[in-house]
């Protein structure tokens, strides 16, 4: 290396030792201690000797801090660990001997990465228990969050530690404090189904209907996932059963939604309004039967729902099931008195429009037979003016259109 500075020559050996391993570590070791007592620069690197001694180099390492090394060196642009410290990569590695030996010789403890991250934050990301209450016992604040507004409170719950959970309260953790999309440790619980966590949780004080920006409560997030355990918890706990989120979602209109027929049981037997609607004015009816699921729809109409109700555009359950060519469903919301005309709002849609313009013979009969308007006319969109038996016409659909015929319609067509 002829024409190198020595310092910088020492400083290349150093760096070269950091990355391969293909010497012993004892022989390495006597040759970091050479360029050490010849003052190579410990702390001059972007990425210095300390930062990145592996498990295996801890005497190095204390060599290093020897040598006077500075513990709050930090990286400032290899374009991945921006303004990370010594302290950051113990606790990302699991190097609790390593991370001891830092704070004893004054490593700042509370320092944030770019991205926000402390040294208990990492290491309770990557789980190493032994370096976060190593961390803890030495001061460090639970209550930090990162840039996505996440605390060790939230890693914690979301990776099933309930003895640090418990810990991390002990130590003054918010229990209620929320990430920037509004996620509080509970909400993250629950979404991962850890119910032993959830219950430590709503024991220590955490909100049961805290919502998100969304407007999700922990009870959402359970109905959602089909977590019939955590959202019994949930309401022996207090949960509001009819909260609804920023688009007017209840958790009933969730489960309804999802076919989830034994939450949803669970919520109408609590007492959940069955016909709460959304900002759209869809019902639970509604959207169980637009997604075809019939047991959810009997539940529903058992407890009371109202077979008739118009979302904002005027569609009913029975616009649904005519749309969805559901003839028992349709049989279901007859017999319960369902208005066979119901047009909506602006007038392009009525059931048996949909039924014959979709070619459903059997919804057109029963449609038909249940009182349904033959001559029926449509006032809006691209078949304004149209009768079914024009729409039949129009369509090709030959034995429908007998079958209107036959119930006495208007043959303009014909005449």
């Amino acid at each position: 290396m002829k024409g190198y500075p020595m310092k910088q020559i020492n400083q290349i050996i150093l760096l070269i030792y950091l990355f391969t391993n293909c010497l012993s570590h004892a022989m390495w070791k006597d040759r970091v201690r050479h360029l050490l007592e010849r003052d190579a620069d410990v702390n001059k690197e972007i990425v210095t000797p300390l930062l990145w001694a592996d498990n295996d180099q801890e005497a190095n390492a204390n060599l290093f801090l020897k040598k006077g090394a500075n513990v709050n060196v930090t990286i400032t642009n290899d374009g991945v660990h921006t303004n990370w410290m010594p302290l950051h990569v113990a606790a990302y590695n699991g190097q609790k001997s390593r991370a001891n030996s830092l704070l004893n010789e004054g490593a700042d403890i509370n320092v944030a990465t770019e991205h926000g991250d402390t040294p208990l934050l990492w290491a309770m990301r990557k789980g190493h228990k032994p370096v976060v209450k190593l961390l803890l016992k030495n001061g460090a604040n639970v209550n930090i969050a990162n840039e996505s507004g996440d605390t060790s409170l939230h890693y914690a719950a979301i990776n099933n530690h309930k003895a640090i959970v418990r810990l991390f309260l002990e130590k003054g953790a918010d229990v209620n404090i929320a990430n920037k999309r509004g996620w509080t440790p509970l909400h993250m619980a629950v979404e991962n189904q850890y119910k032993a966590i959830a219950r430590l949780l709503l024991e220590k004080g955490a909100d049961v209907n805290i919502a998100t920006k969304r407007g999700w409560t922990p009870l959402h997030k359970a109905v959602k996932n089909q977590y019939k355990a955590i959202a019994r918890l949930l309401l022996e706990k207090g949960a509001n059963m009819n909260v609804a989120s920023k688009n007017g979602h209840t958790p009933l209109y969730v489960a309804t939604r999802e076919g989830h027929e034994a939450i949803a049981r669970l919520l109408l037997e609590r007492g959940a309004n069955v016909n709460a609607a959304n900002k759209y004015g869809d019902t639970p009816l509604l959207w169980a039967t637009r997604e075809g699921h019939k047991p959810v729809v009997k539940l529903l109409l058992k407890a009371g729902a109202n077979v008739n109700a118009a979302n904002n555009r005027g569609l009913t359950p029975l616009h649904a099931a005519a749309y969805t060519n559901q003839e028992t469903i349709i049989n279901l919301f007859l017999y319960r008195c369902a208005n066979a005309n119901a047009a909506t709002s602006d007038g392009d849609y009525i059931p048996l429009y949909k039924a014959v313009k979709n070619q459903y013979k059997p919804i057109v009969k029963l449609l038909l037979e249940k009182g349904a308007d033959v001559n029926a006319v449509i006032t809006n969109g691209p078949f304004a003016g149209y009768a079914p038996l024009d729409l039949a016409v129009t369509k090709g659909h030959k034995s429908i259109a007998r079958l209107l015929l036959e119930k006495v319609a208007n043959v303009k067509y014909y005449q």
